[in-house]
């Protein structure tokens, strides 16, 4: 069951544990999360990021909090966009929050790459039992 405590104690554990850094991939610089990760390149550079800097942050099918769960994925969408903007100033991201129906919260963030698109279509987030919150530079 999810609580406000508990979604608080979720939310700072993962403010106080997100790092991440600038990884050279055959001449490409990558923002990641995880510096052990497959180097094997797949898809496009966003697809790639994208896809490798995802964390299943919660997962509970009961909430008694809902309300306050969203106001939350605000304050974490907007602390991890910060965080990124202040280490690597000179490159552009967007960060993603999920939350479904099954109060499951996946973040996600890649960099703007100018020649391709965002991971999701921004003007179209309107998912079948998911809400997805978008943060950008």
């Amino acid at each position: 069951m999810i609580t406000k405590k508990k979604i608080n104690q979720v939310i700072n554990d993962f403010k106080n544990s997100f790092q991440c850094q600038k990884i050279n991939i055959e001449g490409i610089e990558y923002i990641l999360i995880d510096k052990s990760a497959n180097k094997n390149i797949f898809g496009d550079k966003t697809k790639f990021e994208a896809l490798v800097n995802h964390i299943h942050i919660l997962n509970s099918d009961i909430c008694f909090c809902r309300e306050y769960l969203k106001s939350k994925i605000d304050e974490l969408g907007l602390y991890v966009l910060n965080k990124l903007v202040a280490q690597f100033p000179q490159h552009k991201f967007i960060v993603y929050i999920e939350l479904d129906n099954k109060n499951e919260v996946i973040f996600r963030f890649h960099q703007q790459w100018e020649e391709e698109p965002y991971y999701y279509d921004i003007k179209d987030l309107n998912f079948k039992n998911t809400t997805i919150k978008y943060f950008k530079n």
